[in-house]
């Protein structure tokens, strides 16, 4: 990532002024001082400050890779800066989507996924494919014509 970091704990606008793709590197929730839910903060490979995520973001990531946060990490997404409407006015915001432009990536493809060994525990956890049993094909003797002449499908 290719910017000037201004001051402050957490990404902001102004340290994206070109769209960038970065991979999930850690999935953590912090309690600010409003008093408000905890919020997820991501850390990001290469980028020196976490990114907060708001409910829009946090929903986007979602849709890409599920809810279980621990299944975040190692996958891509585009961070770009944004105008959003916050408190009657439009201010400077973060957005995150899937990877787009230069990564080969098209809107409405599923992205490839960053493939991450997992704890045996996890593994554990997920889903086992079920495989769908095909019975073997039976041989068929050919057809005969009447009165024992040559097979019909000679």
């Amino acid at each position: 990532m290719h910017a000037n970091f201004t001051s402050g704990n957490y990404l902001n606008a102004a340290d994206v002024p070109q769209p960038v793709v970065v991979t999930i590197q850690g999935v953590s929730q912090k309690t600010f001082e409003d008093g408000e839910r905890p919020k997820f903060v991501i850390a990001l490979a290469g980028v020196p400050k976490p990114m907060v995520l708001n409910q829009t973001n946090g929903n986007t990531i979602v849709g890409l890779y599920g809810n279980e946060t621990d299944l975040w990490m190692g996958n891509l997404i585009e961070v770009y800066a944004t105008t959003t409407n916050f408190g009657g006015k439009q201010v400077p915001g973060l957005r995150v989507r899937p990877p787009q432009g230069g990564t080969g990536a098209q809107p409405g493809v599923p992205q490839p996924q960053i493939v991450v060994p997992q704890h045996p525990a996890v593994a554990s956890q997920l889903p086992v494919p079920q495989q769908q049993y095909v019975a073997p094909a039976v041989p068929q003797a050919p057809l005969q014509a009447p009165n024992g002449g040559v097979p019909l499908d000679a």
